[in-house]
């Protein structure tokens, strides 16, 4: 297995940051704006959009896992981190599939409430995740140098 991950997994892993980042500023965004507005009715139109736009990536993305699976961490990193890193991984797959779900169910006629409430809460699971992970990859860059965070890197090189 290639050391480095190949570049159609780095594109859809950085395209779903830039769409989560655009996801995290406007929904902080539009909340400042009055309800009939025309930014507050821009950026919600931005955030539904990028919002089904991670839900095809994340669909693309695990088809891809087929072909280029996850890389294994090093053999040294302790087995609660090996599982640790692991599970940020799979609830980052389920949160990102399911958030975008969510938000389409609020805004179809079979919208309820409670949806609102729980899309709210998943996307600050989501914020979390995003912390563990950065977290965990700086860990492997700046602490341990392990090249664990350099294999998913934009300009690295891949073998394929």
């Amino acid at each position: 297995m290639p050391p480095t991950y190949d570049r159609i997994s780095k594109l859809l892993h950085w395209l779903v940051v830039a769409l989560v980042v655009t996801q995290l500023i406007t929904a902080l965004t539009w909340p400042q704006y009055g309800d009939e507005s025309t930014g507050r009715y821009v950026l919600f139109r931005i955030h539904m959009i990028s919002g089904i736009a991670i839900l095809i990536l994340m669909v693309v993305r695990l088809a891809w896992r087929r072909s280029s699976p996850w890389r294994p961490l090093p053999d040294d990193v302790p087995t609660a981190i090996k599982v640790a890193s692991r599970a940020n991984h799979v609830a980052f797959y389920v949160a990102l599939i399911l958030q975008p779900l969510l938000g389409l169910l609020m805004i179809s006629p079979f919208g309820a409430d409670w949806l609102n409430g729980a899309h709210v809460i998943l996307g600050w699971t989501v914020v979390v995740l995003v912390v563990l992970h950065v977290a965990g990859a700086l860990w492997h860059g700046f602490i341990r140098k392990d090249q664990v965070m350099q294999r998913m890197l934009p300009f690295t090189t891949a073998d394929r």
